[in-house]
């Protein structure tokens, strides 16, 4: 049965984006924080935004309310903790991550898919890359020196890196939402919001820019009719840079946000102007997606896009790019 968030000014987005099915049944996380702290609250849930989408959340949470000064560590030890931490995927045996996520996609897929479907058909599903989100409290000094502040009273900060994960072929875009101790001692349910707002944000872009990356990809290899898919590409591109309309604190809370994740993604999205320029889709088509993702001189595709070959599967046109300029947290590895 389907279920809604609890309410938070989002009106910007679909209504979809609030909407989700529980699926606690089929997979099992640890119940406790990566430094050991007994968990107070897990969710696992998926979205679907009624067209090609469906986005995974599965997280771990520890009381908001109160503060763990024992609790001490590297932000990278934390996302690696979580992601080798022994999940189970229906009753099977305990795994990794790693191995359990497109155990848990093929399954929705089959379940989903109708009845006497035979394989391939009923696991057409391309797994996109994951995305990792920690929320953690630390020193006003020690966030200055490896996070950008995005709100207006100096009291969260963010940071994006791409860490290597056991297990898994790409680095996964890792993102650190840090505050100071005393941010939710005040205002708790307003605060805490902002930080429900942040993921919320965070979890969106991610998963429309590589929807987006994925789907223009396809067009450019012909494996999708350009028509077919240009609404729906439209509708993706429209929101995903673009800072809503609210008020005080919450947009420039968001405005922050959108800055800093503009530049980690600036490479991703060069590549995706590159491969929408040389795709079938529409002069129509181009102009508008061009205007909705219109990027900083600085961050722009360096080359002459006009000039792209239509690219073979393993083009390095088709790699993803990640960048690796932006670095506002060290990565040991």
């Amino acid at each position: 049965m389907a279920q809604e968030q609890p309410q938070l000014r989002t009106d910007w987005r679909p209504p979809t984006e609030t909407v989700f099915f529980d699926c606690s049944r089929a997979i099992y996380l640890p119940p406790r924080l990566p430094d050991g702290t007994t968990a107070t609250n897990v969710i696992r849930r998926v979205y679907l935004d009624g067209k090609a989408l469906v986005r995974f959340e599965l997280a771990v949470f520890g009381n908001a309310k109160h503060h763990y000064p024992d609790s001490k560590g590297r932000l990278d030890e934390f996302a690696r903790f979580f992601w080798k931490s022994d999940v189970e995927v229906a009753e099977d045996k305990p795994e990794r991550l790693a191995t359990a996520l497109p155990k848990l996609v093929q399954n929705f897929a089959e379940a989903t898919s109708s009845p006497g479907t035979p394989p391939p058909l009923n696991r057409a599903c391309t797994i996109l890359e994951p995305q990792i989100l920690v929320i953690a409290e630390g020193r006003r000094g020690e966030l200055e020196a490896i996070a950008r502040r995005v709100d207006t009273e100096g009291m969260i900060w963010v940071a994006v890196r791409s860490l290597k994960m056991v297990g898994w072929a790409n680095k996964i875009d890792t993102v650190y939402v840090l505050h100071v101790p005393e941010y939710l001692n005040d205002q708790f349910r307003t605060r805490f919001d902002y930080l429900r707002l942040i993921e919320r944000q965070t979890a969106w872009l991610h998963a429309d820019l590589l929807a987006l990356v994925h789907i223009v990809r396809s067009c450019l290899l012909g494996k999708v009719g350009a028509d077919i898919v240009s609404e729906y590409i439209l509708e993706l591109a429209k929101g995903l840079l673009s800072v809503p309309e609210l008020d005080g604190p919450a947009r420039f809370l968001l405005a922050g946000l959108m800055r800093v994740l503009k530049e980690f993604h600036g490479n991703r999205i060069s590549l995706l102007v590159s491969r929408m320029k040389a795709s079938a889709l529409s002069d129509e088509v181009k102009d508008t997606l061009g205007t909705f993702l219109q990027l900083p001189a600085s961050l722009r595709f360096v080359g002459d896009v006009s000039s792209v070959r239509k690219p073979t599967e393993n083009s390095a046109l088709l790699t993803d790019g990640i960048p690796e300029y932006f670095s506002c947290y060290p990565d040991p590895s």
